[in-house]
């Protein structure tokens, strides 16, 4: 993999904060973190946390509640007084605390958290809650999308997502192959099917990806950026399994 197919992937998993100075608590969510899949940075101080969010972007933050050095809410708070190029004022963020009661979370949704979490939490109830926080934009699968599509039936979602990802491979090798050939509307029809199955699925990350290539295709005379739009699209396709 060249350097721009490496950045291309990169960029194809959400960027993730996680803060947690207790060593075996942050090995765990950093462990389910990584799985979503999603690029994540562990740190262990809430010094470092605020710092690394005033120079950095992240799609989520993931926040112990009593951090070492700076607490969770005065890391919110000075995210929010700017300052930096992070750029992270509107980034969505969860907290964990192993005391949670109803008081204290209405405190930290108050402050703009999207939730307090109780410890210990499961890998795959971290996942959910890391998913359903994540940006619409940089989701693999908005299931809000998907249930309004099927009338608000789960059963129908996962067949629809089954019939798409069964049939992923095949048109994932037709667009290549296609783009590779030099055939952007042989490309362009594959696209299409396939942004118009994304939809019904809530494959937000997916159909990005298509409309992005399907874009790029439509200037020819600018081949760079056809190459990273196909190894974005190669690069998303690769993230699709069913959500557990």
């Amino acid at each position: 993999m060249n350097p721009a197919q490496a950045d291309a992937t990169r960029r194809a998993a959400p960027r993730i904060l996680l803060a947690e100075d207790d060593e075996i608590s942050r090995e765990f969510l950093l462990d389910a973190l990584t799985r979503l899949p999603a690029e994540v940075t562990a740190v262990a101080d809430g010094a470092e946390a605020r710092q690394r969010l005033l120079q950095e972007p992240f799609d989520l933050v993931l926040l112990d509640r009593g951090l070492l050095s700076l607490d969770a809410m005065a890391i919110r708070e000075a995210v929010l007084a700017g300052g930096g190029g992070g750029g992270n004022e509107t980034t969505p963020m969860l907290a964990l605390s192993a005391d949670v009661d109803p008081a204290l979370r209405e405190r930290f949704r108050t402050l703009g958290f999207i939730d307090l979490l109780a410890k210990p939490i499961s890998a795959s109830a971290l996942r959910t809650a890391a998913r359903a926080a994540l940006p619409v934009s940089v989701r693999d699968w908005d299931d809000e999308q998907a249930l309004s599509a099927a009338n608000g039936s789960p059963e129908i979602v996962t067949r629809l997502r089954e019939l798409l990802l069964a049939d992923l491979p095949r048109q994932r090798r037709q667009i290549i192959d296609a783009v590779e050939a030099g055939d952007p509307a042989a490309a362009h029809d594959v696209l299409h099917r396939l942004k118009a199955a994304c939809a019904f699925c809530g494959a937000t990350r997916l159909a990005s990806a298509c409309s992005a290539l399907d874009d790029a295709l439509q200037t020819p005379a600018d081949p760079d950026r056809v190459r990273t739009a196909l190894w974005e699209f190669e690069a998303a396709t690769s993230r699709y399994e069913l959500p557990s």
